[in-house]
């Protein structure tokens, strides 16, 4: 494809992204039963679910657990299936405004998002759930193609929804900081690496990239070691793309390994040379939680977005879920905006866990408030949304489950459920 596009044209790979882990119990427990009870169940509205995979869709429609009629696109030409996140996901959408038309679009790349998004704005949909975190293509600030794609949603006057990310262990943010001139980051003094236990026969993958988008000359390595590399680790997987500024220049640097033994790896960040700046990065695992973590900013995109209801995940008693990930944002705006319970049950699962099972609910209280506001704007619909919260952890709002988990006021006297 590069060869026969112009000189100069920058190709990639699409960024990398992951769903975020999942029935009724979130249904009572919002509120959105007696929402129900009163009649309101979110018919008039559509509302999109963008994902990842809806295996067995059809037989949760045959149980009745997904509306018989539905609008599905597949984006990605693999078909529709793959894996089951996107029905789970959908199931609690449809269980929380029954009443609501329902558009899923499995997608697999950032081109898909963006088209997916656009066809279900043409087709009137007026609430999107996004249970998907992805990384590397902006310093989570709000910036980057993927909030170009779900800002540009609520031009639409379409409420985009997203879980915050499952991170908050498997995360950590600094400036890059070298007090002894060895190009390597100290994770703590003296100590050159972080750490992470890996299991022989499952991959892991590593993102890190830092504040220095959309291009640099700003040069971070990635590198992974089967041992102590002051105690002679070797080097297993890396990576070490050069950053010269050119438009290819991403601050990104991606690893995708699988060990053949069990045991302790240990993570380098190391400067190309002594001229790169010191700077803020962010380094994400797609597995098991780092040795050494930064709980704050954990947050994945498109929950970083200006437009966008991020959302936190709250366990059934109302406590917030230790893997949740926390805001703020890296430029310091407040987020989640509020919070969802997960560990529900769907028709595939006695226990769909995650930020991904708290977005839906959140998705379909925005589908039951529009249905019985059509007139309100995005902005009065999360105000409305907000407010009615219930606060379940510090006083106040907090960077794990925002304003409170929410809770409808069905019979709007006032008081949230």
């Amino acid at each position: 494809l590069a060869s026969l596009l112009p000189a100069g044209t920058v190709v990639r790979l699409y960024y990398p992204h992951q769903a975020l882990a999942v029935t009724g119990q979130g249904v009572a427990l919002t509120g959105a039963a007696d929402m129900h009870s009163l009649g309101r169940n979110g018919a008039g509205v559509k509302v999109g679910v963008i994902d990842m995979g809806f295996a067995n869709y059809i037989n949760a429609q045959a149980s009745g657990d997904l509306p018989s009629s539905l609008t599905i696109t597949d984006y990605t030409g693999t078909g529709t299936g793959g894996i089951d996140h996107g029905t789970n996901v959908a199931q609690i959408v449809y269980e929380m405004a029954p009443g609501a038309q329902m558009y899923l679009a499995k997608i697999n790349t950032d081109v898909q998002l963006q088209q997916a998004m656009s066809d279900m704005a043409a087709a009137g949909v007026r609430v999107i759930n996004h249970s998907v975190g992805w990384y590397g293509a902006a310093f989570y600030d709000g910036t980057g193609p993927i909030c170009n794609t779900a800002n540009l949603a609520n031009t639409s006057n379409i409420q985009w929804v997203n879980a915050m990310g499952n991170d908050r262990n498997r995360h950590y943010m600094a400036t890059f900081t070298d007090a002894n001139a060895d190009l390597l980051h100290e994770f703590a003094t003296g100590q050159n690496y972080n750490t992470i236990s890996l299991t022989a026969g499952t991959s892991v993958s590593l993102i890190l990239n830092w504040d220095a988008y959309p291009t640099t000359s700003i040069d971070y390595n990635l590198y992974l070691y089967n041992g102590n590399p002051d105690a002679g680790g070797t080097i297993v997987a890396q990576s070490a793309t050069r950053q010269r500024g050119t438009a290819s220049s991403s601050p990104y640097e991606p690893i995708t390994y699988t060990p053949s033994t069990s045991g302790t790896y240990y993570i380098v960040v190391k400067k190309y040379s002594s001229s790169s700046t010191n700077t803020r990065f962010a380094l994400y695992s797609f597995g098991p939680s780092l040795g050494v973590k930064t709980y704050a900013s954990s947050l994945a995109q498109p929950a970083d977005c200006t437009y966008v209801l991020g959302v936190g995940a709250t366990n059934l008693s109302d406590a917030p879920e230790s893997f949740s990930s926390e805001g703020p944002t890296t430029d310091g705006r407040s987020k989640p905006d509020v919070s969802g319970p997960d560990g529900v049950q769907t028709s595939l699962t006695s226990s769909f866990a995650g930020t991904s099972a708290a977005s839906p609910h959140v998705a379909g209280a925005v589908a039951l408030l529009r249905a019985r506001n059509p007139g309100m704007t995005t902005a009065q619909i999360r105000s409305l949304l907000i407010i009615t919260t219930k606060d379940v952890n510090t006083t106040g709002f907090d960077s794990r489950t925002g304003y409170g988990r929410i809770s409808l006021d069905a019979d709007e006297d006032g008081y949230n459920h």
